[in-house]
């Protein structure tokens, strides 16, 4: 009976745990604010452009993709598109702010300069992509030094 007791209550310990774990309660209200958010932020065409901008610089560094492209280009849509992934980021919005946050940032991407974020936002993201990997590669033989200086 002691065993039973104990195992009963490890259940529960854990169920309260996992219950913690799994962040605030979604109320419908909150729901809402993080897609109309999501509608502020054209979130449906903010992922499809960034998306094209990742194959497309995926193709240009390897170029032996191209031959398969239309098969790389269904499978992201499949999987990538505001469709496939709509609920799962109005959910990781919800977890990260509050409805009060939400309605905040709705607000200012209503605004001209948060439309403009908007507008430019995959162009900065491109272009600070460009720059690191340029940056990283004029620094490639210090660090390919530095990883032999290690040793194996």
């Amino acid at each position: 009976m002691l065993k039973v007791r104990m195992v009963m209550t490890s259940l529960v310990v854990l169920g309260l745990s996992a219950s913690a774990w799994a962040g605030p309660k979604q109320t419908s209200t909150h729901k809402r604010a993080a897609e109309e958010l999501m509608e502020a932020l054209q979130m449906d065409k903010m992922l499809d452009k960034s998306v094209g901008v990742m194959l497309d610089l995926q193709f240009q560094q390897a170029p032996q993709l191209l031959e398969k492209k239309a098969v790389v280009v269904a499978f992201f849509r499949k999987y990538m598109s505001w469709n496939a992934l709509r609920d799962d980021l109005v959910s990781l919005y919800v977890v990260s702010f509050t409805e009060r946050e939400l309605r905040d940032l709705t607000a200012f991407y209503k605004t001209p300069t948060g439309q403009k974020a908007i507008s430019v936002m995959p162009t900065l993201m491109q272009e600070g992509a460009k720059l690191g990997q340029q940056r990283v590669q004029e620094h490639m033989p210090e660090l390919v030094q530095a990883l032999q200086a290690t040793g194996p």
